[in-house]
């Protein structure tokens, strides 16, 4: 079960692990108000002081109240909240605060790892792993839409005694996380991330500690994903359908980049096969269709080949093999479905 009600206007993520059972309360004369937590594991980052926010987290072994930030800026507060099997586990990943229970005190600081002794009822303090810095991309790399279907590597710095870690998407620094697959788990010091929209983002990188608790966060490495891979391309300067393309490197890699002409581009996208021992679908086979823009560009990551069969194919028709076997099985123009081709001999 869930039961939860947020602010999301001032907050970044509340990422729920359930069951979970939450609730808001408002206390004290100020109308405080407070989190509490009955069963489940939360991620809480708030994004700044707000009085719509709770100021304090409450679970069945204590409150953690959170010390307040002067000031109207955009320093995030985040803490981790476990209940695993009724033994409450508590990590500080951003920002400082105080673990009440009883007459017990304990300040906590961004890093911190508590719990609650089962036999003295101290709270026990420990650090939490990390952080894991991002040393792949370098900051403020750039990345074509259409080398996206291939996607590029986050590389991380590996961690002694860490078997696990989490990276997350921002696409606004600070606010908003991106759903893509929720966050990313890797058990190596990297993974491959394809398929984002063009835009700014922002990634972070953490390893996970044996309770699997999120450790601190690398600093956020911003990219982008925009532009085209050949800037000097001029399309649409025909009446008749057909396909122009050539190769352009980018980054050890081949792109294909291309125009299509004479036809609506609103209407096609490409297919392309690549000629090794059969001709393979590209650039995945799960993942083929090229879309066209509006003034007839195109562009995709390309595997290596000897021979590419390019095709201007209607939207709506999308039935091809990931494989064909020789040459007469590739599909031929038609003026219905397949409007132009293209060959290109890369011998």
């Amino acid at each position: 079960s869930s039961r939860l009600l947020l602010n999301f206007s001032d907050i970044a993520f509340a990422r729920m692990l359930g069951p979970f059972d939450a609730e808001l309360n408002n206390v004290g004369t100020r109308g405080a108000t407070v989190l509490k937590i009955t069963n489940g594991s939360i991620t809480f980052r708030k994004k700044r002081d707000s009085r719509n926010l709770p100021s304090a987290i409450d679970t069945p072994n204590g409150m953690f109240v959170f010390n307040r930030i002067e000031g109207f800026g955009e320093t995030p507060k985040e803490i981790q909240v476990q209940n695993n099997r009724g033994n409450i586990l508590l990590a500080v990943t951003a920002g400082s605060g105080k673990w009440i229970k009883d007459d017990i005190s304990q300040d906590l600081q961004t890093g911190d790892f508590a719990n609650i002794d089962g036999n003295s009822g101290q709270i026990l303090v420990s650090q939490l792993p990390g952080p894991s810095m991002i040393v792949s991309p370098d900051p403020d790399d750039n990345f074509f839409p259409g080398f996206m279907k291939r996607g590029f590597n986050v590389v991380w710095q590996a961690m002694e005694g860490t078997s696990e870690y989490t990276i997350r998407l921002f696409d606004e620094i600070g606010t908003r996380q991106i759903s893509l697959n929720e966050w990313y788990q890797s058990e190596t010091n990297g993974i491959r991330i394809q398929n984002l929209p063009e835009g700014k983002y922002w990634i972070q990188a953490a390893p996970l500690n044996s309770q699997g608790l999120t450790g601190l966060w690398s600093d956020m490495l911003p990219f982008t994903i925009g532009g085209r891979v050949a800037t000097t391309e001029t399309c649409n300067n025909s009446t008749t359908p057909e396909i122009t393309a050539k190769f352009v490197p980018f980054q050890e890699h081949n792109m294909l980049a291309g125009c299509v002409n004479g036809a609506d581009p609103t209407q096609y996208n490409i297919i392309i096969y690549a000629l090794t021992d059969v001709w393979w679908i590209q650039p995945l086979a799960d993942n083929f269709q090229i879309p066209v823009a509006h003034d007839g560009y195109f562009e995709s990551y390309i595997n290596v080949a000897t021979e590419l069969y390019i095709m201007l194919v209607d939207k709506n028709f999308d039935n091809f093999p990931e494989t064909i076997t020789n040459r007469d099985g590739l599909p031929k123009m038609d003026n219905q479905f397949v409007i132009s081709a293209l060959t290109l001999n890369l011998r």
